[in-house]
């Protein structure tokens, strides 16, 4: 197996740990900018990339779509899964990767993704991808998190005890790069436009929201599993606590607002 094919399974492990409920939750208002700007339309096609517990796609499907979410990761396809069927809603779900989508070309009305796509390593790949599956005159819409946002910021405190990128590998924050947006994407004839948002999260006390990343978030959950046993845990927990505690307010508590970019496209035909 190559580095790239390690890294992958790497990230489908970790974000298979965890429970993401509670941070989906959070980011609903972004969620549901993205689908107003796409304007999903009865009977259309519609696919969502890096799917996560299927949020996003079973409110697609909701506006009578045929909805199809894909993740690299069986364990959130297994979470989405089981909230479709909770919902009582016609998406489904498969195990996939942005990198290499099952999808036939030219064959999606709408690809979507909620911060998921940016976390692919060859970002021009990925970027083809999402260009070829769609139809003639198809519409995008990708969520990713600014570079100067805190979850910018909490990304580039823990990446350092983490297993490092493959060689290949960019960093997830130059999607919130317009001019490498449209780098990635000017191969591919996408016609691109850009619209910036915020997402404030609820007021809690610091000590919660340590608490709650430390035992549900599927990257740190992984993350303790493999640097426990090395005795290498601590110094991640340690950074961790110490980037809240540098957010929080006298009142020892935290609220984050943190801007997005939407990246949307139309392509040709």
């Amino acid at each position: 197996m190559d580095e790239l094919a390690r890294a992958k399974q790497g990230a489908a492990a970790a974000w298979s740990a965890g429970d993401f409920t509670r941070f989906a939750q959070m980011i609903s208002s972004s969620r549901g900018r993205l689908l107003e700007l796409l304007d999903i339309r009865p009977g259309e096609v519609v696919l969502d990339v890096g799917c996560g517990q299927g949020d996003l796609a079973i409110e697609a499907a909701a506006a009578r779509a045929s909805v199809t979410g894909v993740d690299i990761a069986p364990g959130m396809v297994a979470a989405a899964r089981r909230a479709a069927g909770a919902a009582g809603s016609s998406a489904r779900f498969a195990e996939g990767d942005a990198e290499d989508l099952a999808a036939e070309t030219a064959s999606v009305d709408v690809v979507m993704s909620s911060f998921a796509c940016m976390f692919a390593p060859r970002h021009d790949v990925t970027a083809g991808e999402l260009a070829r599956v769609l139809r003639p005159g198809g519409r995008m819409g990708v969520l990713t998190w600014d570079p100067g946002s805190d979850i910018a910021e909490f990304i580039r405190a823990t990446a350092p005890h983490l297993p490092p990128p493959p060689p290949a590998a960019q960093s997830p924050l130059l999607w919130g790069d317009e001019a490498h947006v449209r780098g990635i994407f000017a191969p591919t004839g996408l016609d691109l436009r850009f619209e910036r948002g915020t997402v404030t999260f609820p007021t809690k006390p610091v000590q919660e929201i340590i608490d709650v990343h430390i035992d549900e978030f599927g990257p740190l959950v992984a993350a303790r599993a493999m640097l426990e046993p090395q005795g290498r845990w601590q110094a991640l927990a340690d950074d961790v606590d110490a980037f809240f505690h540098g957010k929080a307010e006298a009142d020892e508590t935290v609220t984050f607002v943190s801007d997005y970019l939407v990246v949307l496209g139309t392509a040709p035909g």
